[in-house]
């Protein structure tokens, strides 16, 4: 796993940026709706977070996972952020069917 990028709050201090995106579109309990553009959606949204001139970020993309490997992926990432880190994490709802 690469080190998160740092960016300056203040003057002399930095601070790591990250982004966990899950991208489920299917999902084994028939009473969740597919969600298609999962997939697309978390690319453009890693681009845009990756880009200098919004804020560098760091970002994982954890696609098409079982919910063990999706929670662990969640622990994880707020784990190893750090308290002081600044973090996006986005999460994709489906709406029972």
């Amino acid at each position: 796993m690469s080190m998160p990028r740092r960016r300056r709050r203040h003057a002399n201090e930095l601070v790591a940026q990250r982004g966990l995106i899950i991208a489920n579109q299917l999902y084994d309990d028939g009473r969740f709706n597919e969600l298609p553009g999962a997939a697309g959606d978390a690319q453009h949204l890693a681009k845009a977070l990756k880009s200098p001139t919004i804020g560098e970020f760091d970002v994982q993309i954890v696609a098409d996972q079982d919910s063990r490997t999706v929670r662990r992926a969640i622990e994880v990432f707020f784990k190893e952020a750090g308290r002081d880190a600044q973090r996006v994490a986005r999460l994709p709802c489906a709406r029972l069917g």
